[in-house]
């Protein structure tokens, strides 16, 4: 048996697919490759694959990963070849690489990198958009609301909003680059990032948002 670890790229062609579309996407990919799946056991085997901190819908990634496991060892360019051949437009191999397979694939916490591209009432200007930040990045508890199953929850996400940074500002609009951590209690998700802003700057709104790196927390 032998496991790999894909990059992938998630592009504007399949922006509105589930991480449920990305995945079954992926599955049909990998059957008609024929390369040697490994497959799991049971009345409905399904080949084994894991997805690491799927993207929602709507958000493209160019740092998207997933791994899968072969019956036998099989060559990374040849593998990439021929999925490249059988995915849609918007989805692209952008490198692959073997990997240990003891437990699972990816580590429990993460830090993933989002750009954001913001509209913003023109009266606006850049230093009330640092202040914002600044405001954001001085508190200690930045508490939300979460709903689930009939149950709601409050969850401080400040220890979880690494980074945020300006990274291009024009009258009417700016681009925000966060790094936010995911770990296996839970993470701070990009939207509720924005709804912070929202917060701070009413009427802002949100233009485009893309994952530009994922990467394990040291």
């Amino acid at each position: 048996m032998a496991r790999y670890a894909l990059k992938y790229e998630k592009g504007e062609n399949v922006r509105w697919l589930s991480h449920l579309d990305i995945m079954r996407t992926w599955e049909r990919a990998l059957r008609r490759s024929d390369i040697p799946l490994l497959y799991s056991e049971g009345f409905n085997p399904r080949p084994k694959m894991w997805f690491l901190a799927p993207i929602g819908v709507g958000v493209t990634g160019g740092a998207e990963m997933m791994a899968f496991d072969l019956e036998l060892p099989f060559d990374p360019e040849e593998i990439k070849f021929r999925l490249s051949e059988c995915l849609p437009e918007g989805l692209s191999v952008k490198d692959i690489w073997r990997v240990e397979q003891q437990g699972t694939p990816f580590g429990t916490e993460i830090i993933s990198t989002f750009t954001f591209k913001l509209s913003i009432p023109r009266h606006y200007n850049e230093d009330e958009v640092r202040n914002a930040i600044h405001h954001i990045e001085s508190q200690e508890v930045v508490d939300v609301r979460r709903e689930r199953d009939d149950r709601v929850k409050t969850v401080n996400i400040r220890p979880k909003i690494k980074r945020l940074e300006i990274m291009d500002f024009k009258k009417g609009s700016f681009s925000l680059e966060a790094d936010l951590i995911q770990s296996s209690d839970f993470g701070v998700r990009p939207s509720e990032v924005i709804d912070l802003f929202r917060s701070l700057l009413p009427g802002l709104d949100l233009i485009e948002m893309n994952r530009v790196n994922v990467q394990e927390k040291k």
